[in-house]
């Protein structure tokens, strides 16, 4: 008997209390709905005893005449205490009253609102009846009052029972049993207080297909929850466009591998990282999974049979794969403006086989000429082999983890940021390129989507040589003739411009960063570090580290990123970036293994090692980003310093070079899509340049 009807007055509402709900204000409508809007109520009222409720509200879900009103205040009458039970508030579970809503939303209420909200709360199950009576005020306004009474349903059970469950906590169980034992009587707000419960505990573990079935035994001695479970049944995997082409990849490999197991309870935690563990196989171009209810066939429906059974959808890459690809590299030149390198087209030739052993393992190489009219010059090369899906690895131990072992041969060659004159000091230094071969081998773990670890052996050659490819011992200088004197800093540690060195290198990355239309949002930490392992060209022992955060913060509400009228997608956006970034390090440390000041990911508007080079250091950035049509207008200022320790560099190559050891810059640009055309100030010069950059800076 929800609608309220009738001029009876109710019982006195058990426990005692009352709890009111926010309620709007508007005035009484006549029988059709005028244009105008509904008066607001002035002020709110104090909430009435109950006692004046009944004595001065008239029993009803709506004024006389039935027709559209304006709802003043909404008040509740006998609502459990659920917060205190452990639940959540009453409004919470409910959502609310909806003649609340059209208040707040400036409309007019009507009997059928009135009627949702008695229907809302009688499908709590927390009462036993719940009426409703109104009073029309001298504002125009009319005042609502839900009186609920709660029922007892019978005495304390001496025993309570969970059937069907696998999963709920014991602690959850013990609590819910331990408060129907000791109530008096058992109320339907206790046991809904108990369905909520456990209903909140599926919805946290996100646990779509399990749900609270039925409770029995209310009025006996002993109560049972009866629940209904998502256990797996099956998992199978079948190609995405053939059901009956059989996988390259054994499915038996892949189920070992899987949280998704059969019976265990179907969860997303467990599909998530399900779904990241096979894309970082590298093996799939597309992951699907699709639960299903019933027999084998989920095209099929089996009476009598509700199991819950997985079939993962795969679409296997291309087993082999080859490409060749020429460019023509750009750079910066003397003026910061973007020029060709070369006139000289360079080559890349990249093959891969992607299941040489049937069990998913890949080989992969790349060659690259810089010169096709002298293939030979400078040729760098990669080849690399990689096993996907290992048990244990020395980051994660002895759990199942979406890693992979891989063992990479190299040779390449780079242009030291160590021998790089001051831009205010008009000299000529000859660059000094650092040549490396050798070979790494390591294990690769991913944690979510872009967070990861690493730690690898690593063994290489390092051979310092001029333009020409000669060796080289020493980095050239100026002298106050014009001349270069070849007697800098040493390039190696070895006195013959070789080393060999042997080192354990490990990367931590804790990537929680997340993106709104073009803005960038959310955290990013980064470790890394290089232990020398007392082998090699002199036995050096070092241990080089550094430590980034950045963060990316909103500069407007929640509120601005929700979709626009007919859109799905968020919208952008300002934000600001803060970014800080120590390194140090200690021990035998090459000259080449020092740390480089200024640069496009250092100090903008520097040249690479133009600051400083150093075995400590520290850089701060801020950056402002601000979307517009879909490109990011941002502006910067960044600084670094090497805390006072490049003169503990091997031939300290700042002074040689007469750098500033700190520096600062600021400037601003736009970025559309992953290219950056910004302007950069060096504050140590003066001067300003233009720039062209890819990929984002922090």
């Amino acid at each position: 008997d929800g609608d309220g009807e009738g001029g009876e007055a109710p019982e006195e509402p058990e426990g005692g209390g009352s709890q009111a709900l926010p309620g709007g204000g508007e005035g009484e409508a006549p029988e059709e709905a005028p244009a105008e809007a509904p008066p607001r109520a002035a002020e709110r009222r104090p909430q009435p005893r109950l006692k004046d409720v009944l004595a001065g509200f008239t029993a009803g879900d709506a004024p006389g005449g039935g027709g559209a009103f304006a709802v003043g205040q909404v008040y509740l009458y006998g609502a459990p205490d659920l917060a205190a039970l452990g639940g959540k508030p009453l409004d919470e579970a409910t959502g609310g009253f909806g003649t609340e809503r059209a208040a707040a939303e400036g409309r007019w209420a009507s009997r059928a609102d009135v009627k949702a909200d008695l229907a809302k709360l009688n499908s709590t199950g927390l009462f036993g009846k719940v009426r409703a009576y109104h009073k029309r005020q001298p504002d125009g306004t009319v005042d609502l009052a839900y009186v609920a009474i709660q029922q007892r349903l019978g005495q304390a059970p001496n025993d309570v029972r969970f059937v069907g469950d696998t999963c709920l906590p014991p602690e959850l169980k013990q609590r819910i049993a331990g408060k129907l034992k000791r109530a008096e009587y058992v109320t339907p707000a206790l046991l809904g207080w108990a369905v909520q419960s456990v209903q909140s505990f599926y919805s946290e573990q996100e646990m779509p297909f399990n749900r609270l079935e039925t409770v029995e035994g209310v009025d006996t001695d002993c109560i049972s929850f009866r629940v209904k479970e998502g256990l797996v049944k099956s998992v199978r995997f079948r190609d995405h466009e053939d059901p009956d082409r059989k996988l390259l990849m054994p499915a038996e490999m892949l189920r070992q591998e899987m949280p998704l197991q059969a019976g265990r309870v179907y969860n997303y935690k467990d599909a998530t990282k399900a779904l990241r563990k096979l894309y970082g196989s590298e093996w799939f171009d597309s992951v699907n999974i699709q639960p299903y209810f019933g027999g084998e066939d989920p095209n099929v429906v089996t009476p009598g049979d509700d199991s819950t059974r997985l079939e993962i959808l795969l679409m296997e890459k291309p087993v082999k794969t080859g490409d060749v690809g020429l460019d023509w590299s750009i750079a910066p030149g003397q003026s910061g403006r973007p020029g060709l390198v070369s006139l000289v087209p360079s080559a890349e030739l990249f093959l891969e086989h992607r299941n040489v052993d049937g069990k998913g393992a890949q080989v992969s190489a790349s060659v690259i000429s810089p010169s096709l009219l002298n293939a030979s010059e400078d040729l760098a090369y990669q080849l690399s082999y990689t096993k996907p899906f290992l048990r244990g690895s020395p980051l994660s131990g002895s759990r199942p983890f979406a890693g992979r072992f891989q063992a990479t041969a190299f040779n390449y060659r780079k242009q030291s940021g160590v021998f790089t004159p001051n831009a205010a000091v008009a000299e000529d230094v000859p660059a000094v390129w650092m040549a490396r071969q050798g070979v790494r081998a390591g294990f690769f773990e991913t944690y979510s989507c872009n967070s990861k670890g690493s730690a690898a052996l690593v063994l290489q050659q390092v051979q310092a040589a001029d333009e020409n490819g000669n060796p080289c011992v020493r980095g050239g200088r100026g002298l106050a003739d014009g001349s270069i004197a070849m007697d800098g800093p040493p390039t190696t540690l070895g006195a013959n411009g070789t080393d060999y060195l042997a080192s354990v290198q490990g990367t931590l990355v804790r990537d929680a960063t997340y993106s709104e239309g073009v803005t960038t949002l959310g955290k990013r930490d980064m470790l890394e570090v290089n232990q020398g392992l007392f082998c090699g060209t002199t036995f050096p022992f070092f241990n080089r580290h550094t430590l980034s955060s950045t963060r990316f913060l909103p500069l407007a509400p929640d509120s601005w990123a929700q979709p626009r009228k007919g859109g799905t997608k968020p919208r952008s956006r300002p934000s600001l970036v803060l970014h800080g970034k120590f390194g140090g390090c200690i021990g035998d440390l090459p000259t080449y293994e020092a740390f480089t000041l200024g640069g496009p990911n250092s100090i903008r508007g520097y040249k690479v090692g133009e600051v400083a080079t150093c075995r400590a250091f520290a850089e701060a950035a801020a950056e402002v980003r601000v979307p517009l049509f879909q490109k990011t207008l941002y502006g910067f200022a960044e600084y670094g310093s090497d805390l006072g320790s490049s003169k503990h560099v091997a031939g300290n190559p700042s002074a040689v070079y007469r750098r500033e050891g700190q520096g600062a810059s600021f400037g601003g640009g736009l970025k559309i899509g992953i290219v950056r055309f910004e302007y950069a100030k060096n504050c140590n010069t003066g001067d300003g340049n233009w720039y062209a950059m890819f990929g984002d800076r922090f």
